[in-house]
């Protein structure tokens, strides 16, 4: 019989890789490759932005997707005792590095104006992320395994509604 746990991990699994796959299809490719292919590549990802909006945010959702998914695969282990906390705080710990890069790829300079909304969304969305790290350190810090993750819950929620309302605030020529 399937514990919750594995049923919800299960489930935000496969919201991700759906989720990632209807923004790729929802997303037409505008005129090539993203130039900023590498997370980290700040020039590009302002060309991206500038040049290949609807490229560039699809990129930032499917690393975000990335990250989310290990660090709360982690999450779930640490809860059962099969992670220790130092290697927890790893995950963690390169979950917020891969989150600054995506907040730079998202904040920079040059989107056009009818991305900016979806944008601007999509960084209260990563904002939010930064805040479910912070809750999930706080957690493992105090050891907190089976208490009530109600806090954590509730800031999951709230990042995947403005990651919604993102998605729904592109421009409609980016469908056609």
């Amino acid at each position: 019989m399937a514990s919750a746990k594995g049923i919800a991990i299960t489930a935000i699994i496969a919201g991700g890789i759906i989720g990632a796959s209807l923004l790729v299809w929802f997303l037409p490719q505008q005129g090539g490759m993203p130039t900023g292919t590498n997370i980290t590549d700040r020039e590009g990802a302002a060309a991206d932005a500038a040049n290949l909006p609807a490229d560039n945010l699809s990129f930032v959702y499917t690393q975000h997707n990335f990250a989310a998914t290990e660090v709360e695969n982690s999450f779930d282990k640490w809860t059962k005792g099969e992670v220790t906390a130092n290697d927890m705080n790893s995950a963690i710990s390169k979950a917020r590095s891969d989150l600054d890069a995506l907040k730079k790829r998202v904040d920079t300079p040059g989107v056009p104006q009818e991305w900016q909304e979806s944008y601007g969304l999509y960084s209260q969305a990563l904002g939010k992320f930064g805040s479910y790290l912070d809750e999930m350190k706080r957690l493992v810090d105090s050891d907190n395994k089976s208490g009530d993750h109600a806090t954590l819950d509730s800031i999951k929620a709230e990042m995947n509604d403005l990651i919604d309302r993102s998605i729904k605030a592109f421009p409609t020529t980016a469908a056609t």
